[in-house]
């Protein structure tokens, strides 16, 4: 390889999150908003805005609000989220994603050096388990963080890195799928986020502060992009700084519950 560069790279299922608000019968106010793994580079992008890593780091895919592209999530008076494929049909819109995935990953692996850091966001909407295949001339890169709803990655992506970890929240946490990771940590919305290592011995328990709850759709994302962005400007994945990453991300995520709807932080690095 040649030209190689340090990079974040969010891999993951671009949704657009939509809300919606209707009063007899008439549409009074709709906004578009970054969602899923869009959301997660997107906040990444916020974090590191005022460092010379800030276009270092980067979406696969393209990150383009169009109906071919993208998954939607119509938040409706907030009321239960209604998932939308307005592309054809979902079997079309996985196969047209799947190829752009694969081609975009392709583009980047070439070019990144082992201090890199993959974000695998995956929402089990078709998108990672079947695109990214290995890739033989890929030296491993140093950390991947993982962020699998409903624990729906296939473990073969983490060989993509020598280090993984997982973060999880409330019931999605199982022991067997902990296993395959170096580090757990284990969110449960305003609770007590453990960190775990791959016994699931508890290394340690962070508290979360009390605060003014507004919106908490879209936390997670902002905890696992600034868990990644700490650790990413920091250039370390010792224990000492995944603990201070962890207060970071804590402190970010915070942040954004304050706000109405899907937001990015303010947080800065």
């Amino acid at each position: 390889m040649s030209h190689l560069e340090k990079k974040l790279i969010v891999l993951g299922d671009p949704i657009e999150d939509m809300y919606v608000k209707i009063q007899d019968g008439k549409t009074i106010s709709s906004e578009n908003l970054y969602g899923g793994a869009s959301n997660t580079y997107m906040n990444a992008k916020a974090i590191l805005f005022d460092t010379n890593l800030f276009s270092n780091v980067h979406f696969v895919p393209e990150l383009k609000f169009t109906d071919k592209y993208l998954y939607k999530v119509l938040r409706l008076n907030n009321q239960p989220d209604i998932h939308l494929c307005t592309f054809r049909d979902k079997e079309n819109y996985y196969s047209d994603m799947r190829y752009l995935v694969q081609r975009q990953f392709n583009l980047h692996i070439d070019r990144i050096d082992y201090n890199s850091i993959l974000v695998l966001s995956d929402y089990n909407k078709g998108i990672l388990n079947t695109c990214i295949n290995r890739y033989k001339g890929l030296d491993k890169v140093q950390l991947a963080i993982v962020d699998s709803k409903y624990r729906s990655l296939h473990s073969s992506l983490f060989d993509f890195a020598d280090i993984c970890i997982w973060r999880c929240t409330g019931k999605e946490y199982s022991e067997d799928f902990a296993k395959n990771f170096k580090y757990t940590i284990w969110t449960n919305g305003p609770e007590e986020i453990k960190l775990l290592d791959q016994t699931q011995k508890i290394l340690e328990i962070f508290s979360v502060p009390q605060v003014k709850v507004v919106d908490t759709c879209g936390a997670g994302d902002t905890f696992t992009a600034a868990l990644a962005s700490f650790l990413f400007f920091n250039n370390s994945v010792e224990l000492k700084d995944i603990k201070l990453a962890i207060r970071f991300a804590i402190k970010a995520s915070l942040n954004v519950i304050g706000k109405p709807k899907t937001s990015i932080t303010d947080i800065k690095i």
